[in-house]
């Protein structure tokens, strides 16, 4: 069977009577005749919070969960990512605005500005 968390079925924290289905965002009850269905190919995931599933359904790409505490797990991963995203932005933008003004003044060897591969490539040699 292949994994797909867009047709997914987790139990969550130990719990055996209901399961997270992330097709519909919902917990639905193991009688459900769609996850009786999907069992016939599929063996459901175990995961240890719903705060962790949020976080891997968000770094998945999984469809919005409509369980309130999943979602506010997924929302939370996904605004980590975004900021981090922001964040890099912003110093790029900073970096080359910097560069443009020792340029001006003839500073610093008066560097060109940062290109967006040179910006990834000195992100990669930190890690």
């Amino acid at each position: 069977m292949t994994y797909n968390q867009n047709d997914n079925y987790w139990f969550v924290a130990g719990e055996q009577t209901q399961v997270y289905a992330s097709a519909r965002g919902v917990f639905v009850p193991v009688a459900d005749t769609a996850y009786q269905a999907w069992l016939t190919t599929g063996t459901p995931t175990r995961i240890d919070s719903a705060a962790n599933l949020g976080d891997v359904l968000a770094k998945a790409g999984a469809p919005v969960p409509q369980d309130t505490t999943i979602l506010d797990a997924y929302k939370t991963a996904l605004a980590g990512g975004l900021v981090v995203v922001a964040s890099f932005k912003i110093a790029f933008n900073h970096e080359n605005r910097l560069r443009a003004i020792e340029r001006a003044l003839s500073l610093n060897g008066s560097p060109a500005a940062l290109t967006p591969a040179q910006a990834h490539a000195a992100v990669k040699a930190l890690v």
